[in-house]
């Protein structure tokens, strides 16, 4: 089936109408178009579809010892150390303006290390000045990163 300058193809059958993926050129936008099967095409186009799952990038920690956090992940995890322990100042370079954009003002510095999982997920461990240990590490009632979870091939 070719509608205009989409080349399609049936995706799916849902009820009496046939779901058809159409592929433009780099300047239009994918679009599923829905047609009948009895009643030939429709004009109706939905908004595009996303052709692929996204990966998980990586994982922003904060820690109160960075160079415990970092012998843990790699010596007991096995994560790579992809960069040490680095300190990171509040100031005009380039690392520091787009620090300022994610922290606001203030912040003063802190120390990053980068590591990577086994199947390439990456985590930022930053421990930031007057980082405090909460007296309740699992406030479970508040939003925020509730947990995650680590295969280990041997269990």
């Amino acid at each position: 089936m070719a509608t205009s300058s989409y080349l399609c193809r049936p995706l799916r059958i849902h009820g009496d109408h046939l779901t058809y993926y159409c592929s433009a050129s780099a300047a239009l936008a994918a679009h599923v178009l829905t047609a009948a099967i009895r009643g030939g095409e429709s004009a109706r186009w939905y908004p595009p579809i996303r052709r692929y799952l996204r990966n998980f990038s990586h994982i922003g920690l904060s820690v109160t010892d960075l160079d415990a956090a970092v012998k843990f992940y790699t010596e007991v995890m096995g994560w790579y150390l992809i960069m040490p322990p680095t300190a990171i100042q509040e100031d005009e370079s380039a690392i520091g303006v787009m620090c300022s954009g994610v922290f606001g003002q203030g912040w003063e510095k802190f120390r990053i290390a980068h590591l990577s999982t086994g199947d390439r997920v990456g985590v930022e461990i930053f421990e930031f000045k007057a980082a405090e240990k909460p007296e309740n590490n699992f406030e479970y009632w508040k939003t925020g990163v509730f947990h995650f979870c680590v295969q280990d091939p041997d269990v």
